[in-house]
């Protein structure tokens, strides 16, 4: 898990970069990377996992803080992995993207850092989003931390009338149970495709 060397970037693909700053800014998608980074701090981390990497400028938000770092990024939907891999590829990213089962990561226990989920509570029913926080605190080393970037109430085919108060409360309930502690409250920002959810635990030591 070693960090890559930095590839060097052509004109073209600084411009996609600057163009996939700008939509994440315009759609309010910035204010969140400004919220997690900012939750984050400047604490030093040697290995970053992102679980959900269909968002390729959040990727690139984690890979600019954490330079020195090996930044990972694994998903299990192909249509969002390709579409990352083929962003990565005209960005210059240095993230190492993988596709993975998210119940069965290609990590050893205790060894990420900083992991980052997005869309885990939206995307999966509770049981399964469970096992995927289970297999999240195994691969996260004691006193590492986890974030999730959740939308504050989306609809899917196990909740057809959600609120915003059930997602804080099954994000919380579920990163307990998964193992993590010391969660932080849930903090709500609002962006063009409806309010978003930031979360934050730790893995205790």
């Amino acid at each position: 898990m070693n960090p890559l060397p930095r590839p060097s970037r052509s004109n073209g693909s600084t411009w996609r970069a600057l163009r996939a700053r700008a939509l994440a800014l315009l759609t309010g998608e910035g204010s969140v990377h400004r919220a997690l980074l900012d939750r984050i701090g400047r604490s030093p981390a040697n290995y970053v996992l992102v679980l959900g990497c269909g968002s390729t400028a959040l990727v690139d938000a984690l890979e600019r803080r954490f330079r020195r770092a090996g930044v990972f990024a694994i998903d299990e939907d192909i249509p969002a992995f390709h579409r990352a891999i083929r962003e990565a590829k005209r960005t210059g990213s240095r993230v190492n993207y993988d596709w993975s089962k998210l119940t069965s990561l290609p990590f050893p226990s205790d060894g990420i850092d900083v992991l980052v989920g997005r869309y885990l509570l939206a995307r999966y029913p509770p049981d399964v989003a469970l096992d995927v926080l289970k297999e999240a605190c195994r691969v996260v080393r004691p006193g590492g931390e986890i974030y999730l970037v959740e939308p504050a109430a989306v609809r899917t085919w196990w909740n057809q009338n959600p609120k915003e108060g059930q997602q804080q409360y099954l994000g919380e309930y579920l990163l307990r149970k998964a193992g993590f502690k010391a969660y932080a409250t849930a903090e709500r920002i609002p962006t063009l495709r409806g309010p978003m959810t930031l979360f934050e635990a730790i893995k205790p030591l």
